[in-house]
């Protein structure tokens, strides 16, 4: 876990106008797992939730939608981040370990916590899933990869999650899976 002052460019932020409005983006790329959020007005609360605060993740299986909430102490409330295969660049896709392969292990998820004005890093952190939720994460990325690519598909799941739950919180009591970030 590290506070960082002087920081590094992180890629370019997609957050709008909205101050202390999370901006999460969960990636999978070579079996690697990264959770960027984008916070508009970072405030050294905000920093110290991410880098040492309590953590939690949810997840979300609407398949072919899949959806990874997280929170970082009280700073930082739920937030959720959308994720698909298909929008992976090819060259950078492999499946996750199935359940009870040699292979298999719990997710370790870096998060960074980046100046949606700047990209500056502020924060990040290293967390470690329960292996019954990196289970059920791994599990829903390969069914998810699976599947035939359909926007429309996902367009529709999406709005009807929106639907059934309108705010994060409402969505992490949906969720399948749910785990605090362990060290």
């Amino acid at each position: 876990m590290t506070l960082i002052s002087q920081s590094p460019q992180v890629r370019a932020p997609s957050v709008d106008d909205s101050t202390n409005v999370v901006r999460p983006q969960y990636t999978f790329f070579r079996r690697q797992h990264e959770l960027t959020l984008n916070l508009r007005g970072v405030e050294r609360r905000h920093a110290i939730a991410v880098a040492m605060g309590d953590a939690e993740f949810a997840l979300i299986d609407e398949s072919p939608l899949l959806v990874l909430c997280a929170r970082f102490g009280d700073a930082i409330p739920w937030a959720c981040s959308t994720f698909s295969w298909h929008h992976m660049p090819s060259n950078e896709r492999v499946l996750p370990p199935e359940a009870g392969s040699e292979d298999e292990r719990r997710i370790q998820l870096q998060v960074i916590l980046a100046d949606g004005d700047d990209g500056s890093i502020k924060a990040t952190r290293c967390v470690t899933f329960s292996l019954d939720f990196s289970r059920a994460l791994n599990e829903a990325i390969r069914e998810q990869a699976r599947l035939s690519y359909d926007p429309r598909e996902q367009e529709r799941r999406f709005k009807e999650l929106k639907r059934r739950c309108p705010t994060p919180d409402s969505m992490v009591v949906y969720a399948a899976a749910r785990t605090p970030g362990l060290p």
